[in-house]
């Protein structure tokens, strides 16, 4: 059993790596955007696409991967993965003889939508796949294990990149079609569930008994239901720690019940808490204040991981009296990639062993950890508007990364439990419809101010928009073309930061509302539990 969950684990990690690439975006976008003579906006409208395609199709793979398994999902995530990173490739190569068609625009949106499709399939599949097949103890562990995978993606590819075929923009694009595509096959091969013993009902210590109605346990998902060999479970005692779970929205009393049972414990049982979905998912509070903190949340992370190396030029633009060295630029921005990436990385398994060990060891409920993620997403957005030097940029990039992987650790398992495990890829499916729209929203904010402080005004028809870029890991076509080049700094971008750093300050207000719903629901069922034992 242990040797198949390994296995799986590996499977679905090198899913994941493959399933990220939407984050290595601005590792290609100067040069592509130089290549196409694209504007920052429509820049962001190809990345826009991608976003959309990770996050719009996430309940449709969730309801086929709850009800058919995950292989034939992951089969139509290698087809669309190749297909839609083929195409970028073949557009980049026959751009020169007509660059800022709309048509292009348009082709490159339709490649970019085509591996977010992708993407979301194989992280739904890999994710959710993880998560039935390991305990409840070790749940978010493997799911964050998993999930960094996904975050390490975009260092993975752009270190392969610009190690073995530096400047060659059009080898990457060819590394991202074949490579992800084979992580795919990886997972259709790989990605198998194994069966989770103590997701039925399971024996349980007395411990856990005492542990969950002395407070220790708190947020438990499970109910525990003590009997003894002379009792037996009532279907009323049963019906009614089911009214527990689906309404305990009510005002809690001052006084907690945590009495011990007195009588002896000779055997417990453990009740999987009501499956909530559909219907009873969307009538839910605590469904869409998820939804609002990860829609602000995601946001502020989009804007930056896709505009950084935007943010890196603009920095080099105003710090040199003269124009900067391509070759520089491209490299200090596959540096903050990379550290937003590894961070990335760093941010899923940390808060997995962190949120695991924390619920575990303390009976610290999960939910309190959106507190400390919207605190180091504020952080983050003041950090990157008070930067000034890019030296000093890659601080900003680990932050960010770091609060990114954070969230996305955590929030899946904190839905899988507030909301139960059969229908899991579906909830989270529609859970992950929030990031599309506060990401699009943040990427085409920063597009529109980036693009309202350029050094000298342009024609903005979609036709005839021009947009050079320096490029990474190469020189653009006409490298003397600088007409969409900000040289004011971080006043290229700040407005766009300042209205994200709002939108963090309502994410905590939201993260507070979260853990003080939950926190009297729990006290809640502690207390009819022990009025139950």
């Amino acid at each position: 059993m242990h040797r198949q969950r390994a296995l799986l684990l590996a499977a679905a990690t090198i899913t994941a790596l493959s399933s990220g690439t939407n984050y290595v975006f601005s590792a290609y976008a100067p040069q592509l955007a130089a290549r196409c003579r694209l504007s920052s906006t429509q820049l962001n409208l190809i990345g826009i696409a991608g976003n959309l395609g990770v996050y719009t199709s996430g309940p449709l793979w969730g309801i086929f991967i709850d009800r058919h398994g995950p292989r034939g999902v992951l089969c139509w995530a290698a087809i669309l993965i190749l297909v839609g990173y083929g195409g970028i490739r073949a557009i980049y190569l026959s751009t020169p003889s007509s660059p800022g068609r709309a048509s292009t625009v348009v082709w490159l949106c339709v490649c970019s939508l085509l591996t977010g499709y992708a993407a979301s399939a194989g992280l739904n599949a890999s994710m959710s796949t993880v998560a039935r097949s390991f305990p409840v103890h070790q749940r978010a562990t493997a799911s964050g294990i998993t999930l960094a995978g996904f975050g390490l993606s975009a260092f993975l590819f752009s270190s392969i990149a610009h190690g073995v075929f530096p400047g060659r923009t059009e080898a990457f694009l060819g590394l991202l079609a074949g490579g992800t595509a084979c992580g795919m096959v990886v997972g259709v091969l790989g990605v198998r569930p194994v069966s989770c013993e103590d997701v039925s009902y399971e024996a349980v210590s007395s411990t856990t008994v005492e542990a969950y109605t002395d407070g220790r346990d708190p947020e438990a998902r499970m109910t525990a239901l003590a009997l003894t060999p002379s009792r037996s479970r009532s279907a009323d005692r049963v019906t009614l720690l089911t009214d527990i779970e689906a309404n305990d929205d009510g005002d809690d009393d001052d006084n907690d019940n945590d009495t011990d049972p007195k009588e002896p414990l000779a055997q417990v049982h453990v009740l999987p808490a009501e499956e909530i979905t559909g219907k009873a998912l969307l009538a839910s509070l605590d469904f869409w204040l998820i939804v609002v903190f990860l829609t602000l949340r995601n946001g502020c992370g989009l804007l930056y991981i896709n505009n950084v190396g935007t943010v890196v030029l603009a920095l080099f633009n105003a710090s040199k009296e003269v124009q900067a060295d391509p070759f520089e630029v491209a490299r200090v921005q596959a540096t903050q990639v990379s550290v937003v990436s590894v961070w990335n990385c760093l941010g899923r398994i940390s808060m997995g062993v962190a949120s695991d060990y924390a619920k575990t060891r303390w009976g610290v409920g999960r939910v309190w950890f959106t507190l400390f993620i919207a605190l180091l997403f504020l952080t983050s957005q003041i950090a990157v508007q008070t930067t000034h030097d890019v030296a000093n940029l890659a601080t900003v990039s680990g932050l960010l990364g770091l609060a990114y992987g954070n969230l996305f650790a955590l929030l899946p398992i904190v839905v899988l439990e507030w909301f139960g495990l059969a229908n899991f890829s579906m909830n989270w499916g529609i859970v992950s419809l929030a990031p599309g729209l506060g990401g699009n929203i943040a990427n085409l904010i920063f597009g529109r101010v980036y693009d309202s402080n350029v050094k000298q005004a342009v024609e903005t028809t979609l036709l005839t928009r021009t947009f050079r870029l320096l490029t990474r890991g190469g020189i653009p076509a006409d490298p003397t073309d600088h007409t969409h080049d900000c040289t004011l700094g971080t006043d290229c971008y700040a407005a766009a930061f300042r209205i994200t750093t709002v939108w963090c300050v309502l994410a905590l207000v939201v993260g507070a509302w979260l853990v003080l719903r939950q926190e009297r629901k729990t006290r809640r069922r502690r207390e009819q539990v022990c009025q139950m034992l």
